[in-house]
């Protein structure tokens, strides 16, 4: 099953050439042998876990972050990480705070309906929305410099909704589609922007559902 409302878009050379890369990694869930050794960067929602915290897109309450800074004042938040994987239940952060850039959608949207989608930045640039049927836990800390945070999204079926630039604030409508057999599936889109003369930086992920 496809995604039928995408439309893609045109991408400089340097774009096409991560993006082929990405689409054709296939481990991209957490190895904690791996993620241990390194620093990690990742935008991504703040919630609690219990009396603890965790990212949303994690997707598994059980992996926590712990910082020294009190992480009361982000809980719901989205906020920009910096870290490294300390067990199998654990990320530790050197450095936590809000995030320059943040992607939203519609919680859910009606089958035949539109959603909305919206991105705002403090840093103005290029960005690009991408689009999946399953979720993915993915550093893409060995693209840089030329990436830079999580791929949130399963890269075996990522496809690319749209692009261009953007100053503070972009939106959007996207009509979904009316077959029936689309009622209950959850589409995952994630945003990245790459500010001026920086990386392409991976934002939060947000999940959209399509109902009757």
């Amino acid at each position: 099953m496809g995604l039928p409302f995408c439309t893609g878009t045109n991408l400089t050379n340097t774009m096409n050439k991560i993006l082929s890369s990405i689409l054709a990694t296939t481990a991209f869930f957490f190895s904690t042998s791996d993620a241990s050794a390194q620093s990690d960067r990742m935008i991504g929602t703040l919630v609690r876990s219990g009396s603890n915290y965790t990212l949303r897109e994690f997707d598994n309450p059980t992996l926590l972050v712990s910082s020294t800074s009190s992480l009361e004042g982000l809980v719901g938040r989205i906020v920009d990480v910096t870290g490294g994987i300390a067990s199998a239940t654990s990320f530790v952060a050197s450095t936590i705070g809000r995030s320059f850039a943040r992607f939203s959608t519609s919680d859910w949207v009606r089958r035949g309906r539109s959603m909305s989608m919206s991105l705002r930045t403090d840093t103005p640039g290029f960005f690009l929305v991408f689009a999946g049927f399953d979720a993915g836990v993915m550093s893409l800390s060995p693209y840089a410099p030329d990436v830079a945070g999580y791929l949130w999204v399963d890269p075996t079926n990522l496809v690319t909704v749209t692009g261009g630039n953007i100053n503070c604030l972009w939106s959007t409508c996207l009509r979904m589609p009316a077959a029936c057999k689309f009622v209950g599936v959850d589409i995952f889109f994630q945003a990245a922007i790459q500010p001026t003369g920086g990386p392409l930086v991976f934002l939060n992920r947000e999940v959209t559902r399509i109902t009757n």
